[in-house]
């Protein structure tokens, strides 16, 4: 049996004449030395002796074949729109005017109309109905903060209920969070919203030089006290945080900080992406190896705490060939009802708009640009060349698309999350076979 059509399998060194042996879409990791690599080679070619000693038949062999071929195939082309799940971007207002913010929050505010969100909503219930699900997802986000526009939220959420309660149907609320909430809204949250993801990015020194509210005053207090208050309710939410080169060097005492003071289970660590409010501050992104290092001592105080330590490129648990719904399955309806299937992408002027933007809402109607969505498929991992040799390209998927895209002419912020991403997934590799 002739295994040298395998084009998935993947040698990495990992210490002095040491390493990882990796077909992923087998589930076959062990590490070894030249000698070893070199049995199994034989063994995947047929020979018996080898296949002896790694207790491999040819029907193991022929499922390893074909399970190599299992992410590589065509992509789907169904381009059909019957979204059940719907991102509303309400605003682009925001309490905070963080030093960072990709989408220059709260510097030109801007509110969604009421038309668009009946339209949408009105979309999915009808494809839940249509499609036999039993459920629809609302998903709040923004380009701004829903505590911008407060009586949208309740008015947009009661609405969805009464629709949904008419149609039979469940809806589940989730909203990325700033924290910045009265006693009022955060009851409110409890009480209405299945989860949510809040922003934090460390204690009250590095929080409140980072994220101030629009004011410039200090945020750190009143976020305290929501995550104080959702503890308090069993709410079910996860923290994130941007680091850049200043807080990097206290991610270990972040990270400590979030276990000891807070009930959340999964905090997600993303190094910041120099757009918007950031070029203009100068805020800088962490090195690369300070990243990982201080990362990694971080993910080991989180276990301690049983907590999980993320970061969104290394995805070990995940087999996969897109990084995100942005590849042509996410449904998100802007302020100025532009359809857009990326969260970072909220505005015309973004030059990422023309491959993520694939609608709008216009007089009552969605109309949908099919040959974009047939492009946005095209966002897969099998389609970027530069990735065909990454043990780690099923892991990642190719990185997130739009900040891949908006990278392409800098190497190196092109090649920076990458570096990340194979560092910290090699790491996940080699505790797997601890």
């Amino acid at each position: 049996m002739d295994a040298t059509g395998l084009k998935n399998i993947f040698i990495i060194p990992h210490s002095d004449g040491q390493y990882i042996v990796y077909l992923p879409l087998s589930g076959i990791i062990f590490s070894g030395n030249s000698s070893a690599i070199n049995l199994f080679h034989n063994a995947l070619n047929g020979d018996k002796s080898a296949c002896e000693k790694f207790g491999l038949t040819e029907s193991i062999i022929a499922g390893i074949l074909k399970s190599d071929q299992s992410l590589s195939g065509e992509i789907n082309r169904d381009c059909t729109f019957r979204p059940t799940e719907l991102s509303l971007f309400l605003t682009t207002g925001c309490t905070m005017k963080c030093a960072y913010c990709y989408a220059s929050s709260g510097e030109k505010e801007s509110q969604i109309s009421w038309e668009y969100i009946e339209v949408a909503v009105n979309e999915i219930i009808k494809n839940a109905t249509e499609t036999k699900n039993k459920k629809i997802t609302v998903n709040y986000h923004g380009g701004g903060d829903i505590g911008a526009v407060w009586p949208l939220v309740e008015e947009t959420t009661e609405y969805i209920k009464k629709l949904a309660k008419e149609n039979g149907l469940k809806v589940i609320f989730t909203s990325g969070l700033n924290g910045v909430l009265s006693d009022y809204q955060r009851e409110w949250i409890v009480c209405n919203f299945n989860s949510a993801t809040v922003s934090l990015d460390g204690y009250s020194d590095i929080q409140n030089m980072l994220r101030p509210l629009r004011n410039g005053g200090k945020s750190f207090d009143i976020v305290h006290e929501t995550l104080k208050y959702f503890d308090s309710r069993d709410f079910n939410y996860g923290l994130r945080s941007t680091v850049t080169n200043y807080s990097v060097k206290y991610l270990e005492d972040i990270v400590t900080f979030f276990c000891c003071n807070y009930n959340a289970k999964k905090i997600k660590m993303e190094p910041v992406f120099i757009q918007g409010r950031a070029i203009r501050n100068s805020v800088c992104m962490p090195l690369v190896s300070d990243f990982v290092e201080h990362f990694l001592k971080g993910r080991e105080i989180a276990s301690c705490h049983n907590r999980e330590l993320l970061y969104s490129g290394a995805r070990f648990d995940l087999l996969t060939n897109i990084f995100c719904m942005a590849a042509g399955s996410s449904f998100g309806v802007t302020p100025e009802g532009y359809l857009t299937s990326c969260y970072e992408v909220l505005e015309k002027s973004n030059p990422a708009s023309e491959t993520f933007f694939y609608g709008k809402i216009e007089n009552g109607t969605i109309i949908v640009d099919y040959e974009r969505i047939r492009k946005l498929k095209n966002l897969t991992v099998m389609k970027k060349a530069k990735c065909e040799k990454c043990f780690a390209k099923f892991h990642c998927a190719g990185d997130c698309p739009v900040k891949s895209i908006l990278s392409e002419n800098n190497e190196f912020v092109r090649d920076y999350r990458c570096t990340i991403n194979r560092e910290l997934t090699k790491d996940q590799l080699l505790r797997s076979i601890q």
